[in-house]
């Protein structure tokens, strides 16, 4: 097994869109993804100061399956 770590962007329980045309998503896979940390800080101190947002970090556990 091995894990793979990105950072994205949420405010409340919803992820902030790749497509900023979208705005606030419920879908994990539609959130936009920065894989270092230096990068997720970059694009936060871009955004909106009078909103929550907060930077997390996504953790993935990659398992190979035999069929």
């Amino acid at each position: 097994m091995k894990k793979q770590y990105y950072y994205t962007i949420m405010e409340g329980n919803k992820f902030l869109a790749s497509n900023l045309m979208r705005g606030m998503v419920d879908n994990i896979t539609e959130a936009v993804r920065l894989f270092y940390e230096d990068d997720a800080i970059e694009y936060f101190e871009g955004l909106n100061k009078n909103r929550n947002f907060k930077i997390v970090e996504v953790e993935c556990i990659l398992r190979e399956y035999e069929v």
